[in-house]
């Protein structure tokens, strides 16, 4: 009696019956394969190779994180502000901002004074990516280099040159420079010059807003800034500014180090806060993580360092206090709520 052995064969997809040994099946099983059409190889060649294609695209478009695109986990929708002297923490919060959503897409943010609304900010968009952002009285521009920001202009609506420019290099897929450019210009409504969006600004920063203000009334004339980021992860840990000026003929600069928590910043790669004027935006849309402490050094002047104390509801903060101190002595604080869509 002939015993009958089935071979089935995965690799090449087929099953033969033979009457031979384990090897004879598998010489078989070559001969039956190399004996079918040779579409059939040709496809199976190209399957594989489509799918190997598509694995690697795949890898390649996550990878590559699109700046001007914001769409994080959980949406802001309001913030209310106390701002406070170190005593005087019980103050009634205020609602500073409302962030207004069409789905996954931020349309615009409401900007609020004493509970009334004073501005606007209409966002534009090319598909999902950032190109315009809008007030009643200046406008910004955000042009891309493929996936990473190029360049920041921001208007004034009566003026045809920009009077603040943003340019972005890039190291690794990372911000590694930002040159600010800032023209001054006379008779300019201060207004248009304090960014509306300085609820998110340690209070060390108004007065400098208030100079710029005051500054602008007398003047035209420009200052431009380089900033040297250091990052650790997915955080900026150092930043060196420098910044000179045609009106003083001088320039100074200054190093910021900070530290962070190991939760998800809510402002991550939104763009929108770079518009008009807050120069420090970036630490908001650069960074993973929220800022615990900064430390900035002026050379022989004052030391600057602000504080951040979190409140959490699982990975993102809810309400963050903030204290300044300078040369060590306690400054305004202010402590800042966040709501959630």
């Amino acid at each position: 009696m002939i015993k009958t052995n089935y071979y089935v064969d995965l690799q090449r997809h087929i099953t033969i019956s033979c009457s031979t040994d384990f090897a004879g099946c598998e010489n078989m099983a070559q001969k039956a394969y190399n004996q079918k059409s040779p579409k059939y190889a040709i496809m199976k060649k190209s399957v594989i190779l489509c799918l190997c294609m598509t694995v690697v695209f795949l890898f390649t478009a996550c990878d590559k994180e699109q700046d001007g695109i914001y769409n994080p986990s959980r949406k802001i929708q309001k913030i209310h502000t106390v701002l406070n002297a170190p005593l005087n923490a019980e103050e009634p919060q205020d609602l500073v901002v409302v962030w207004n959503w069409d789905g996954d897409v931020l349309s615009s943010i409401d900007f609020y004074e004493n509970e009334v609304l004073t501005s606007t900010n209409q966002f534009t968009y090319e598909g999902n990516r950032l190109t315009t952002v809008r007030n009643a009285s200046s406008y910004a521009n955000f042009s891309y280099d493929e996936e990473k920001i190029d360049e920041i202009k921001v208007y004034l609506t009566e003026y045809d040159e920009p009077f603040l420019k943003y340019s972005f290099e890039h190291r690794g897929g990372k911000v590694s420079e930002i040159e600010v450019e800032y023209h001054y210009i006379a008779g300019l409504d201060k207004k248009a010059l304090v960014d509306p969006l300085t609820y998110i600004l340690p209070q060390s920063c108004e007065p400098a807003a208030k100079m710029i203000a005051e500054r602008a009334k007398e003047v035209k004339g420009y200052e431009k800034s380089t900033m040297k980021l250091t990052w650790i992860g997915g955080n900026v840990t150092s930043v060196k500014t420098v910044s000179e000026s045609d009106m003083s003929n001088s320039s100074n600069s200054y190093v910021t180090r900070c530290t962070f928590d190991n939760k998800e910043n809510p402002m991550k790669s939104c763009i929108a806060l770079f518009a008009f004027g807050n120069t420090n935006s970036f630490m908001d849309f650069c960074n993973k993580n929220n800022i615990l402490t900064t430390v900035t050094s002026t050379g022989s002047l004052s030391k600057i360092t602000t504080t951040y104390v979190y409140e959490y509801d699982g990975d993102y903060p809810t309400k963050v206090t903030s204290i300044d101190r300078i040369d060590d002595v306690e400054k305004e604080g202010a402590t800042t709520y966040f709501e959630y869509k």
